[in-house]
């Protein structure tokens, strides 16, 4: 239910105890799924270092190095498949409390284990786990009466978390060698796991948390599947866009004849500023309609990637990234609660990380066969826009077709 403006007003003021208070209650109630979510993400968020941490210390080859990265990625679908399947036969205590206990023991192994061809399987298996962690709070934040703020805080707190995992995962290969790097991957699994059983209700079965989660299942009311599927269709349509211009964004910035240093610092504070995007998100949705800030969104998407086909310049450049950042945080928190309020069920909420793989992963490899061709990045450019055309038409004809969306 939105809160009124004069609600959270005193004397002609915020307020800002209120404020803080429900910020506090959301992450009292919601802190182990947050912390949970990161720990499944980890490994993507912190791929390129892990991937440099082995090449540095056991002298990996870029084929290898290329096998690992594709199995840390599709243990992360398969989790996300494996959760949607089991969440109508399994308790969420016992499916994440497995997950994490299978992704402490595998990375850990793994650690330990020098011989690739015992490796790799060990880090697929503990993939898997940290997907099955990940689609698991995505799930329960989506059964939550306020999706958009459930997940605008999600994304603000992986952003934050990915930032310090970049920050010090170099540090503690630079101390520790791959085998830290692993076992402080393994061991994080530890925080979720022994908050799980800190939750209201853990000591029985007929605990809240069990009930709510069992209660979402049964009281699915979807008439018609193919409106979940389309939109974990246009998830896909639209991570495969932004993951394409994500891939190519640094070279884009060496065609506007900035420095490496300009680049690097352009990309680092519009992806920091994201959590400007993810604190509004809530505010916004409630002040113009979730479905009119979608549209907005994918517009603004769609309208960056125009003015950088036309012409790259620095000034283009740089508030085209920071555009494009907040822009794509919003725009995922708004694809995420709409399927949240069309899927009942919670089996479809739980694909999301798996559509969300399959765009980063198609993304830039069609980007890829499109240059191959020739083509410059203006072509690049113009060819992904076609997927955001897609997935705003898409999400019109939701909206036209099932009108709870819209309300």
């Amino acid at each position: 239910m939105a809160i009124s403006d004069s609600s959270m007003v005193v004397g002609g003021k915020p307020h800002v105890v209120l404020r803080l208070r429900k910020l506090g209650n959301r992450f009292v109630r919601y802190g182990p799924e947050y912390l949970l979510a990161c720990v499944g993400f980890s490994t993507y968020m912190g791929l390129p270092m892990i991937l440099g941490s082995l090449s540095e210390w056991r002298g990996y080859t870029d084929q290898q190095l290329g096998l690992i990265a594709s199995a840390l990625m599709f243990g992360l679908f398969l989790g996300s498949v494996l959760t949607s399947w089991l969440i109508p036969y399994s308790s969420y205590r016992a499916r994440v409390g497995l997950a994490c206990t299978v992704g402490l023991v595998s990375n850990v192994f793994a650690a330990l284990t020098a011989d690739f061809v015992v490796f790799l399987p060990l880090l697929l298996i503990g993939s898997i786990a940290g997907g099955v962690c990940y689609s698991s709070a995505v799930a329960k934040l989506a059964a939550d009466e306020s999706a958009v703020e459930g997940f605008s805080f999600l994304l603000a707190v992986i952003v934050v978390v990915g930032s310090l995992e970049i920050a010090f995962l170099p540090l503690i290969s630079g101390l520790l060698m791959d085998v830290g790097v692993l076992m402080v991957l393994g061991i994080a699994y530890l925080c979720p796991l022994l908050l799980l059983f800190r939750q209201p209700g853990s000591r029985s079965l007929a605990g809240s948390t069990e009930n709510t989660e069992l209660q979402w299942v049964r009281v699915s009311t979807d008439s018609h599947r193919l409106v979940p599927l389309l939109c974990l269709v246009t998830i896909v349509a639209y991570f495969l866009s932004a993951s394409s211009f994500w891939a190519y964004a640094e070279r884009m910035g060496n065609i506007a004849q900035l420095s490496s240093a300009s680049i690097g610092a352009t990309l680092s504070l519009a992806n920091m500023a994201t959590l400007a995007a993810c604190l509004v998100a809530t505010s916004l949705s409630r002040s113009f309609s979730q479905y009119t800030m979608l549209v907005i969104t994918m517009l603004a998407t769609t309208l960056v990637f125009l003015l950088l086909a036309v012409k790259v310049t620095p000034v283009f450049y740089i508030l085209g990234v920071i555009i494009f950042f907040q822009a794509w945080a919003m725009a995922s928190i708004y694809q995420f609660s709409t399927l949240s309020l069309l899927d009942s069920s919670g089996r479809y909420v739980a694909l999301i990380p798996g559509a969300q793989g399959v765009g980063q992963a198609a993304g830039p490899f069609l980007s890829a066969l499109v240059l191959g061709t020739e083509a410059n990045y203006a072509a690049m450019l113009l060819f992904n826009c076609l997927f955001l055309v897609f997935a705003l038409m898409t999400y019109i004809g939701i909206v036209m077709f099932n009108g709870k969306y819209s309300a």
